[in-house]
């Protein structure tokens, strides 16, 4: 009798422990909290590692029965599971807003969308010369500072460098976007954002690309008339925190600054 009335009241408690079982129609929307996290075939280090994520990326939680280790639905469908104090709640608008966004991956070099012009003289034997020397990606605007409007557009990839050829004649403010994992609008493919670590930045010096024209002696009775070219290097030295332009001024400006 005693160990009947035991397995009842067992029977009892177990009936009102809640269950941490997701249904299909209940499965939750986290965002990683760290900088780095991974996720294990198992609930616990002493599983193997199936996958790394940053900061910012997004996962769906399937089921929380264990309480430190929770399974989530990874990538290429495989069982995984993630520490939950890794994990932050993704608000409902922050989880519309990431539905907008898709992966751009662009190639180095120009780009090309019917809203961002490509305009070039091949009669100027001009350049400009964009070295990035640290660990985040840029995508650099040369915009006409009497038109407030980009006249090219290029995405360079981290430590690595692009060459702008053929620029027309003017007078030209960079602005900047740096980060991780490019992103671009689902409806208009010409808006851009970084998902992991964006800055977005503006030069407050100018870069003039107006031609001068010369004469000089050419021999004791001639003269003769040359066209010089400007050139200009950019040298960037990009972190999440420091980033220096040379003389150019780089300071903040908004995502939609940016854009538009």
């Amino acid at each position: 009798m005693k160990n009947q009335l035991s397995l009842l009241l067992l029977g009892a408690f177990l009936a009102v422990v809640p269950s941490l079982c997701l249904s299909q129609n209940s499965i939750e929307t986290y965002e990683v909290n760290t900088r780095e996290m991974t996720l294990r075939s198992g609930p616990g280090i002493e599983y193997p590692v199936i996958l790394k994520l940053k900061r910012s990326d997004i996962i769906e939680v399937k089921s929380k029965t264990n309480i430190q280790w929770w399974e989530v639905q990874s990538a290429n469908g495989q069982r995984a599971f993630a520490y939950q104090k890794f994990l932050k709640r993704v608000a409902y608008q922050k989880l519309e807003d990431q539905k907008k966004w898709q992966p751009a991956p662009l190639p180095s070099g120009q780009v090309n969308c019917e809203n961002h012009p490509n305009l070039k003289d091949k009669n100027l034997q001009n350049h400009l010369r964009i070295e990035v020397q640290r660990d985040y990606d840029v995508l650099v605007k040369i915009v006409d500072i009497n038109l407030n409007e980009s006249i090219r557009t290029v995405y360079i990839p981290a430590q690595t460098t692009y060459t702008i050829r053929n620029i027309p004649q003017g007078q030209y403010r960079i602005k900047m976007a740096q980060g991780k994992n490019l992103m671009t609008l689902r409806e208009d493919n010409c808006v851009y954002k970084f998902k992991t670590d964006g800055r977005y930045l503006k030069a407050s010096g100018i870069l003039d690309f107006t031609a001068s024209v010369i004469t000089e002696a050419a021999g004791p009775n001639n003269r003769r008339t040359i066209t010089q070219y400007p050139n200009h290097e950019i040298k960037l030295y990009t972190t999440h925190t420091i980033i220096s332009g040379g003389n150019f001024g780089l300071h903040s400006i908004s995502e939609g600054e940016f854009n538009f």
